[in-house]
């Protein structure tokens, strides 16, 4: 099936831009029929074997893929075949990474290319944006489009790639975690007890005999979602029921973007706490789902840290 693309829902562009929360959901979840690194001369596999292409999609942001930078290039490819099916996707995300060191060194360019044959012959390339400074700070990209200027959600997507172009010098690039990702825009803010400053740390108290009190800090500053997220309206209720099953019905992470018009890069790379999904109807057509998840780890890459 050839992939497609049309433009988001109004509904969806109306609530960005009244800054309501995003949950976004990896497309990546399935393990793809290939995932390697090439140079611009070949298609061989040029993935570093001590850093694995799996690593993009493992829902860890700090273990990290490269290619082997026994082969150097001005332009690296990181390619996926995703799914024979294909997979829906409307938003980029990037974790862990040097391209903002890069883009410092040497006026690095990012296009996502995504094609129906596996040598992108004719590939929509779609512009990814990438910071102007030495900042590795998370990317993400709300508005993917290859064409027009309005956001476009991509289906039956099979064959997808990064490109990444350093004119001037050969390079080595990083990647934690590489999100293609289907968002569901919430209509609303969450309601209470949803916290937007919710911050934790995992230690452990100790107290001497003398009375010295210590502790052992095993991480500190995660974000912790508690929302109770309301719907009446049949697509925002499909909507809730998708955000769970594109999850891998809890068992894989999410991403939470809080305020995605006014901050798309603050934000979360979550894990629900219990897979669990209770959605009953309430008072006529309302249901609540009662969504807790915790900030993946570790705590360099907790946002809140201003590391990744």
């Amino acid at each position: 099936m050839a992939h497609a693309h049309v433009a988001l829902a109004a509904y969806e562009s109306a609530r960005l831009l009244l800054n309501k929360p995003i949950f976004g959901t990896q497309a990546i979840l399935s393990q793809p029929g290939a995932a390697i690194w090439h140079n611009s001369g070949s298609t061989a596999d040029r993935t570093d074997t001590n850093y694995p292409a799996r690593r993009a999609y493992d829902g860890f942001g700090h273990l990290m893929t490269k290619p082997t930078a026994v082969s150097p290039d001005k332009t690296w490819y990181y390619s996926l075949d995703i799914s024979v099916g294909g997979v829906e996707f409307d938003m980029l995300a990037i974790i862990g990474h040097n391209l903002g060191t890069l883009h410092a060194g040497g006026a690095l360019t990012i296009t996502l290319e995504v094609d129906d044959l596996s040598d992108f012959s004719a590939a929509h390339s779609i512009p990814i944006t990438v910071t102007t400074t030495t900042s590795n700070l998370r990317i993400m990209q709300l508005d993917l489009h290859h064409t027009g200027a309005v956001p476009l959600r991509y289906s039956s997507v099979r064959y997808a790639r990064l490109k990444l172009t350093r004119g001037a010098t050969n390079f080595t690039p990083e990647i934690g975690e590489l999100i293609l990702g289907r968002r569901r825009q919430l209509k609303h803010t969450p309601k209470l007890p949803y916290d937007a400053t919710s911050l934790h740390s995992t230690s452990e108290r100790f107290e001497t005999i003398g009375g010295v009190i210590g502790r052992s800090i095993y991480a500190a500053g995660k974000f912790h979602l508690s929302a109770s997220l309301d719907a009446f309206e049949s697509t925002y209720i499909a909507d809730a029921i998708a955000a769970f099953i594109g999850c891998s019905y809890g068992t894989r992470p999410f991403v939470w973007v809080p305020l995605p018009n006014s901050a798309p890069g603050s934000w979360y790379l979550m894990s629900i706490d219990e897979p669990d999904f209770d959605y009953p109807i309430e008072d006529f057509a309302r249901r609540t789902w009662q969504l807790e998840a915790t900030e993946q780890g570790p705590e360099n890459y907790y946002l809140a840290r201003v590391v990744y």
